[in-house]
């Protein structure tokens, strides 16, 4: 990211700045930084983190670039007797130095039963210049390939299943059985804001649609993405992540991140809409906000 201080002279943030910080929010993701010691001294002295956020280092020597496969070997012996995801983050070096992270990775995953994603930081953007939330983009974008691929049949006969079982079972005799929506809602962002999704996966129920997750996900599964799928952006600058989504047949809803009162009502009602709500849904959820 590229800041004018008051001289006009620009200040340049390292591209892995934001890695601290989504490895704090990423619960259960073990992040490991491929790059050299300078990139390595960056992440560290650009702390941010969160709770339960672990950050390892795999620091290449330029005088001695690892061989092919060398570094997956690397990340099965750091990933011994752990679960959970593992995303390998690749500064600029990496490449320079011949390091494919691609290619570790899914040699990584073969060899281990855990999920293996690489992100790489240095990718040129069709944004000229670097945002503060390109990492986060790229990040998200090699979770949402993460998440399992079902039709949107399935997804559907599923929340039905669940909402027969909570609405007819015990405890729930003269309760109303709302209008079953059409298409699953999960919904994409929010990572560096916690409790963001958890507010407005709230307000998307008393609207009466159900979400059927968030990426990232505060657990340890990823919601499923797939054919139909209505996939709700938190932030406009996810472009990345967002383009992830609509190649699995996800429905991308193009609205203005949730921010005030207008933002929210307007962003809820557009979900609530192509999720297929009936007219009284959405109704609803203007008057919500």
């Amino acid at each position: 990211m590229t800041i004018l201080n008051e001289s006009g002279t620009p200040d340049v943030l390292h591209p892995l700045h934001a890695v601290a910080g989504l490895a704090g929010r990423l619960t259960g993701t073990l992040v490991i930084v491929v790059g050299m010691r300078s990139e390595a001294h960056a992440v560290r002295s650009l702390s941010g983190g969160g709770p339960g956020g672990e950050v390892l280092f795999a620091v290449l020597d330029p005088e001695n670039p690892p061989g092919q496969g060398q570094l997956a070997g690397h990340v099965v012996d750091a990933v011994t007797g752990r679960a959970g995801t593992v995303l390998l983050v690749a500064g600029r070096t990496a490449k320079v130095l011949g390091v494919d992270v691609h290619f570790e990775a899914r040699l990584a995953a073969r060899k281990t039963d855990l999920t293996v994603a690489a992100v790489d930081a240095g990718a040129p953007h069709a944004t000229p210049g670097v945002l503060s939330t390109d990492l986060e983009d790229r990040v998200l974008a090699a979770l949402v390939d993460l998440c399992p691929k079902r039709r949107t049949s399935e997804l559907v006969e599923a929340a039905s299943q669940a909402k027969r079982g909570r609405f007819f079972g015990l405890g729930g005799r003269g309760r109303e059985r709302p209008a079953e929506q059409g298409r699953p809602v999960v919904l994409l962002g929010g990572a560096l804001s916690p409790g963001s999704a958890t507010g407005l996966v709230a307000e998307l129920a008393r609207a009466g649609v159900e979400a059927a997750g968030v990426v990232p996900s505060t657990g340890d599964d990823l919601p499923p993405v797939g054919e139909e799928t209505v996939v709700g952006v938190m932030d406009p600058n996810l472009g990345t992540a967002a383009g992830a989504a609509r190649e699995r047949g996800g429905r991308v809803v193009r609205t203005l991140m949730p921010i005030g009162v207008d933002g929210t009502a307007r962003f809820l009602q557009d979900v609530a809409e192509d999720a297929g709500a009936r007219t009284s849904e959405v109704e609803r959820a203007r008057e919500v906000w």
